[in-house]
């Protein structure tokens, strides 16, 4: 692996809403290089490895970020990921599974609504009227609400909410 191999990585992935496929083994192949550089003991080998290493805490830290909202739209995740990044979500998503099976409890105490979503409004909205006979909001910048999945998602493609939560 070459450095500017790692670069271009780097600057697809930030050009690229989407998380893009690397290999299992991305991460520690470039920390190979790294060491080498290091190794190589001159003033600009040493830059160029600690430059590196920089640009893959922050391709590391943008590519979780990615595969987290990948997770609260309550999507999978279908891209092949680095071994690293791997084990970080399965972290993740143990603890959202652990966090979902002790709320069973509370649900069956609970008559669960279905097909709801939790929003924030990223912008102003008047009042909504709802199929089902009933009225919210008006509602402002930063609001949360619980709303049925067809009128989120419209207010979604009209950039007005951000989904939070979808159950």
């Amino acid at each position: 692996m070459e450095y500017s191999e790692i670069i271009n990585v780097f600057v697809r992935e930030i050009e690229n809403p989407d998380l893009l496929e690397l290999e299992r083994d991305f991460y520690q192949k470039a920390l190979r290089l790294a060491d080498i550089k290091e190794k190589k003991g001159d003033e600009v080998s040493r830059y160029e490895a600690s430059a590196l290493r920089k640009t893959l805490e922050v391709l590391f830290l943008l590519r979780i970020s990615k595969a987290i909202e990948i997770i609260k739209r309550g999507e999978k995740i279908s891209t092949i990921l680095p071994k690293e990044e791997q084990e970080v979500l399965s972290t993740v998503l143990s603890i959202i599974e652990k966090i979902r099976k002790e709320s069973l409890g509370e649900q069956k105490r609970e008559k669960r609504v279905r097909g709801g979503v939790l929003v924030a409004f990223t912008k102003s909205y008047g009042k909504l009227l709802l199929e089902e006979g009933g009225v919210m909001g008006p509602f402002t910048t930063g609001d949360l609400a619980f709303l049925p999945l067809h009128v989120a998602e419209e207010l979604r493609r009209r950039g007005v909410v951000e989904v939070i939560a979808q159950f």
